[in-house]
């Protein structure tokens, strides 16, 4: 999940866009309808204001940095135009989302909650040059029509509906394309000022004077893959993402019996030649090519784990081997009844750098509950809560989605991490085998959405720069460094019942079926998830859910080790 939203973001429609931007986007606005377009801008989440009064068969020409949406008229039920420029490269969309719709998750859904549409006038965003018929292209929309409009953002999560180009592309918006679409014949009263929760002042370097304002923002979350229920999950090798079938009775173990399993083997595990870009300075948000190969591709190198909630966290545990024992040795732990940690310490995204000086990403020390930053390591209270205010969609983690926290060992990298990192950012977890064990609840707090409590995995390098921004991730399917959903509610199961799984990385040509939904969400009671990387043979990355797990046990034998490699 890149994922997914948060910390800084700013969302039009609800949805966010990745940008570091550096340079200028020209915007050709043409008007081809009848009448006058009174054309509206926001940028940064700002209130509404009109900036340009455009006559029949004339045009506007503005050049943009950063993140900005555009409509006709002062109604907030309006066709929007949409756009973040990440390190010259634009990102594009037309939203149709009625306003403020809340966590509504479809399009219906979200007029029937609202009373209300987001459709005034025809548009069309025609980029000027570098089409390629996929996903640099002109997208039109005629009507408030969903069959119509088929490519616009309908919902707030409808993430798979943002187009790029090529950096340097310059776009045409285009109103009553064909002269088509004439806006309502009765505006609506103005939209009040969007309120944005109070913040640092940006610096110079934050927030250079318009129209080229700096701006960073948060990646998409990566498109769905197909849903399947759980009657689909059919265990054996003749799936590339291999699910045993959930049972009615727990199988029997060593150590905890065995609920269900997900294992990704081979070309799914990553092991194919790939590379992605390493990011080597923020500032311009700098990368330079690495090519990995390694049988459980790029979560071979260093690793963090990432937590958000609504969850209860009981127990983690990571363990390695040694090259003295056949037995995985405990290296790191938590417990939450002490509250005691060994070897790992507790981060999140709270640490802006406000100076100026983009030394270091936005990583920095979690409080008790991982709300809020902390000046020092701090003892986690192992509850991470939902969003307070959910339809506040600027208020980032713990507001508008739950508190996310994530774990690192508690070694600092003193400058021997790979890629970028600032002078108090930590060492994850390396080598091609490792064991992760960690015991949740993912309980229900309240009846609001979005009840998305999740546990994934990053490549550390993400945490480093910036796990919402800039960073070796990339964008939706293209894992890049990598991602590894391990057990993620996903805003596409409404009932919020079942937890998915998907891996990607390098190019993002390669996914593995059927993670979507593949186990049941510990509502009521505690689960444990053990996560295994194992670059042995041909690479398996396998998620194990099991009903307990001994935590004081400090290391796992061959035999343990086996049960969860082979059971189906």
């Amino acid at each position: 999940m890149i994922g997914s939203l948060h910390f800084g973001v700013l969302v039009f429609g609800a949805k966010a866009l990745f940008a570091v931007t550096v340079s200028a986007t020209k915007l050709t606005f043409i008007n081809r309808c009848s009448h006058e377009i009174d054309l509206h801008h926001s940028q940064q989440g700002s209130a509404w204001t009109s900036i340009a009064k455009i006559a029949t068969g004339t045009k506007f020409v503005k050049d943009i940095v950063g993140v900005h949406a555009f409509h006709h008229d002062v109604t907030d039920q309006a066709t929007l135009a949409e756009f973040s420029i990440a390190a010259g490269q634009p990102w594009y969309d037309i939203s149709i989302i009625p306003p403020a719709p809340g966590w509504c998750g479809s399009y219906e859904a979200c007029k029937a909650e609202t009373k209300h549409v987001g459709f005034n006038v025809a548009m069309s965003i025609e980029p000027k040059s570098n089409q390629n018929g996929l996903s640099c292209r002109t997208v039109t929309y005629l009507a408030d029509d969903k069959a119509v409009c088929a490519d616009a953002y309908k919902y707030p999560k409808d993430d798979t509906k943002t187009h790029t180009c090529g950096a340097g592309t310059d776009f045409d918006v285009v109103f009553c394309p064909n002269n088509q679409g004439e806006p309502s014949a009765s505006p609506l009263p103005p939209p009040p000022p969007i309120e944005l929760p109070p913040s640092p002042p940006p610096s110079p370097a934050a927030q250079p004077p318009p129209p080229l304002a700096t701006t960073l923002v948060q990646t998409p979350i990566p498109p769905p893959l197909p849903s399947y229920s759980m009657t689909d999950l059919v265990a054996g090798d003749a799936q590339p993402g291999i699910v045993s079938a959930p049972t009615e009775k727990a199988l029997p173990g060593v150590n905890g019996n065995i609920n269900i399993t997900y294992s990704y083997k081979g070309q799914f595990a990553g092991n194919v030649p790939g590379r992605y870009e390493r990011v080597t300075a923020l500032m311009d948000c700098a990368k330079t090519p690495v090519s990995v190969s390694s049988p459980v591709g790029p979560l071979s190198e260093e690793v963090s784990m990432i937590f958000r909630g609504p969850m209860d966290i009981f127990n983690i545990a990571v363990y390695q081997p040694t090259v003295v024992s056949t037995d995985w040795t405990l290296v790191s732990s938590y417990t939450q009844t002490t509250k005691a940690t060994k070897n790992l310490v507790f981060l999140n995204n709270m640490n802006i750098d406000y100076d100026g000086g983009v030394k270091h990403g936005p990583q920095g020390y979690a409080s008790e509950n991982g709300a809020k930053g902390a000046t020092a390591p701090t003892a986690f209270n192992g509850t991470l809560d939902e969003a307070t205010d959910p339809s506040n969609i600027y208020g980032g983690k713990g507001v508008a989605t739950g508190a996310e926290v994530n774990i690192m060992t508690g070694g600092k990298c003193n400058g021997a991490c790979a890629g970028f990192h600032g002078d108090n950012d930590y060492h994850g977890w390396g080598g091609g085998k490792k064991i992760f064990v960690t015991k949740v609840q993912m309980p229900r707090r309240g009846p609001q959405k979005p009840d998305q409590p999740a546990i994934w995995m990053l490549n550390a390098q993400v945490m480093h720069s910036n796990q919402y921004k800039c960073n070796c991730r990339g964008m939706g399917a293209p894992g890049g460094c990598g991602e590894l959903d391990i057990a993620e509610v996903i805003e596409t199961n409404p009932l919020r019942d079942h937890v998915s799984t998907h891996y990607y990385f390098y190019d993002g040509t390669i996914n593995a079926p059927k993670g979507d939904n593949w186990a049941y969400r510990p509502f009521d009671k505690p689960k444990v998830y053990v996560t295994i990387f194992d670059d042995s043979g041909e690479g398996l990355i396998k998620i194990v859910e099991v009903e307990d797990f001994d935590f004081a046990q400090e290391t796992i034998s061959p035999e343990l080790y086996a049960e969860w490699i082979n059971a189906p």
